[in-house]
């Protein structure tokens, strides 16, 4: 469900490092690859920009796909590394 502006409940807890919230709404069936309109990334990008390893790793384990670009093209790992997550780079 995405709020009013454009962004999901749960891009946003991914941005906020709310592993227990991502968690719970994977379970719940979100989808972990699901591109918000507002951001043109997902979950994992955010998490990528952010640095949040534990959420980094429970998308993985849920399936997201590392290689899948924001709406303009750029890789999730490129925007670890342009925000200083080098160690999400190396994993």
């Amino acid at each position: 469900v995405q709020r009013e502006e454009g962004r999901s409940g749960f891009n946003w807890a991914a941005y906020n490092g709310a592993a227990p919230v991502v968690r719970y709404l994977l379970t719940c069936g979100a989808e972990p690859d699901f591109l918000d309109a507002a951001s043109g990334g997902n979950a994992f990008h955010a998490v990528c920009c952010m640095g949040h390893l534990s959420v980094f790793f429970l998308l993985l384990e849920s399936g997201a796909d590392p290689t899948l670009p924001t709406a303009l093209g750029t890789p999730p790992l490129i925007l670890a590394a342009k925000n200083g997550h080098a160690g999400l780079v190396h994993i």
